[in-house]
């Protein structure tokens, strides 16, 4: 029942984005005039990104002829292990160009070109740029095979139509008749979160979620019972739309937000630009999602977003003045016009406390919400606390204090709570910031954090156990790598030694190189850091070797692999290389030509271990 009712059109759309487009100009790339189904659209939330074209599916199939959408040229090829994989594109006398990615291979000459160019270069990753008229295409023409390559989760053909900029539009805005969609989006949840001081909902500081919301066909998604708020707050949901024929959970097009008639809020995903694509994590709540696994999208727009797909008066923030009362709507539109709204009506009261677990586990001594840190007296008595704690407000059975995060609070609040709280100095966003603590060095450029907060870090004091913290990865993102220099306690072979991420007990190759003693790296996330030696070669398992195909499974048990070379008869032997399978496969320059004579991989991996293999065809 819910997100399955008949389309119908939502009022006052807006300006047409792709008014002066022709939208039949474009042939659908896998088999055109059958029913397609999509695993993925437009806009999507990513973790690292926004979806930036359509998943085609291609029903675990590959190998499926992939089709020039319309005529023009192969302007770039480009092959990476991991990725788009093998990605073909081509430029059109619209100025328009189309992406085809996670292919199996290339067709016909080009196909060819590319092959020699990796025999010319010695290399399996290739990026071509082509001139104009070089490889020209018709409109249907089949240019590659839909694969699997490159960082897919499975087989589908990933397609694209960017603007002569290289700006991404969205494809589902030029009559691909191959793709029906009459359901509405889905909305699973929506929270409210307070912002800046004396805001409150429910009476409380922090951020609240609403996920039993009730339904109906008329009405749309919305709240029976009203809430209760004052000062500054904003809005965030999980929501996503959904394609007739599958499943998938895709992006939406639109989302506006009004209040009391009058919109404050539009987000409109028709065009993307490569830039700024880590503002994602500002757009989307980032600790909510290390915590639930889902990605809510904010109606406001916060610290360090500078993505260019708004229209908001006061950022999207909801003003709510007391003794007021409040209608809120907000309406979730697809690209095939399918919409649903959202509803509920807030009234302005910053002291009716209503009795809803905030963001504070039972088990948890603080909390951050913005600037404020809130601490509850279950855990601490409030004789304990520095002075600069306000007394808020008593919710099951707990009494909840917060102030302000400032630099002789943080010296303070670490001298009573050293073993929990690790606060050390205030990180701006706005410019370049270098932190000094005893054997480590970090040094952020501008803009690299997404808002001012303090660092917390922390040095395993254990030559056993050599490791240190740098930063919250549960709480913050990094849209810039951060250089940093530590000094490690232990005594390490520093040829074989690196540094690896230790998050979630997951070790991951970072690298670093030493100097006097001292290890450098750069890192785009936060986390737990290790240092350790890795001094085994990595392994290589035969799959079947013979004078037509040479296929093995390569893998390192830490440091992970760095290159691989194979020769037969003393000539270089392309290799092609998937990651996810860690298999490695022969591509010969020449197919009648059989393998014959000595036989010869290498392996190397991060930190120069090396692995032989030979034999004789």
């Amino acid at each position: 029942m819910v997100g399955s009712y008949v389309q119908a059109q939502m009022p006052n759309p807006g300006t047409d984005f792709y008014a002066d487009v022709d939208k039949d100009y474009y042939l659908f790339p896998i088999a055109p005039g059958k029913i397609s189904t999509l695993a993925g659209t437009m806009g999507e939330l990513r973790t690292t990104h926004f979806h930036m074209g359509l998943d085609i599916r291609t029903n675990g199939t590959i190998g499926l002829p992939v089709l020039a959408a319309a005529d023009g040229y192969i302007s770039r090829v480009a092959v990476r292990t991991s990725g788009y994989g093998y990605a073909l594109y081509v430029t059109h006398p619209n100025g328009t160009t189309t992406v085809y990615a996670h292919l199996n291979g290339f067709a016909g000459a080009i196909a060819l070109h590319v092959r020699n160019h990796q025999y010319i270069k010695k290399s399996f990753n290739t990026n071509l740029y082509l001139k104009k008229g070089q490889f020209k295409v018709s409109k249907g023409d089949t240019i590659a095979f839909s694969g699997n390559s490159g960082s897919s989760g499975g087989p589908h053909l990933h397609f694209e139509i960017r603007d002569k900029n290289q700006n991404v539009l969205n494809p589902l805005k030029y009559n691909f008749s191959e793709i029906e969609d009459t359901r509405a989006p889905v909305i699973k949840s929506v929270s409210f979160t307070t912002l800046g001081d004396g805001a409150r909902i429910n009476g409380q500081i922090g951020r609240f979620q609403y996920n039993q919301l009730l339904y109906s066909k008329n009405k749309g998604y919305y709240l029976k019972d009203s809430i209760y708020a004052s000062g500054s707050i904003g809005m965030e949901t999980y929501a996503f739309d959904l394609i007739n024929h599958a499943n998938f959970k895709c992006g939406i097009t639109k989302i506006e937000l009004e209040i009391n008639n009058k919109t404050i809020f539009n987000q409109q995903i028709d065009k993307l630009s490569f830039s700024n694509q880590r503002s994602i994590y500002a757009h989307y709540n980032y600790w909510n999602y290390k915590s639930s696994g889902e990605k809510h999208n904010k109606l406001y727009i916060d610290n360090g977003n500078f993505l260019k797909i708004f229209n908001a008066d006061n950022k999207g923030k909801i003003q709510i003045e007391e003794g007021k009362k409040y209608h809120l709507k907000a309406t979730f539109t697809d690209s095939y016009g399918n919409y649903t709204t959202f509803t509920c009506n807030i009234k302005g009261d910053k002291d009716k406390l209503v009795k809803t677990e905030t963001q504070l586990q039972e088990s948890s001594l603080y909390a951050f919400h913005q600037d404020l840190l809130v601490l509850k007296s279950n855990k601490v008595k409030a004789q304990e606390l520095p002075q600069a704690f306000d007394s808020l407000y008593t919710l099951n059975g707990n009494t909840y204090y917060a102030t302000h995060m400032d630099e002789p609070l943080v010296r303070s609040i670490n001298e009573q709570f050293h073993t929990e709280l690790q606060f050390k100095n205030k990180v701006p966003a706005s410019r370049k910031y270098t932190y000094f603590e005893d054997r480590l060095k970090v040094t952020f450029p501008a803009y690299a954090v997404f808002e001012d907060h303090f660092l917390q870090t922390q040095l395993n004091n254990s030559e056993a156990i050599e490791s240190f913290v740098i930063g919250d990865p549960s709480r913050f993102a990094l849209r810039k790598s951060i250089a940093v220099q530590y000094t490690p306690k232990g005594q390490y072979k520093q040829q074989k030694a690196a540094v690896y991420s230790n998050n979630y007990n997951r070790l991951s190759y970072v690298g670093g190189s030493w100097n006097n003693g001292q290890i450098s790296f750069k890192t785009r996330t936060f986390g737990t850091f290790v240092i350790k030696e890795d001094t085994i070669p990595p392994s290589i398992r035969v799959v079947r070797v013979d004078k037509n195909r040479l296929t093995f499974k390569i893998s390192d048990d830490l440091s992970g692999i760095k290159s691989f070379k194979m020769k037969v008869n003393g000539k270089w032997v392309l290799m092609n290389y998937d990651y996810k399978t860690t298999i490695i496969n022969s591509e010969k320059l020449n197919n009648a030509q059989p393998f014959s004579g000595p036989v010869v991989l290498e392996v190397v991996d991060n930190m120069n271990n090396k692995k032989l293999y030979q034999t004789k065809l």
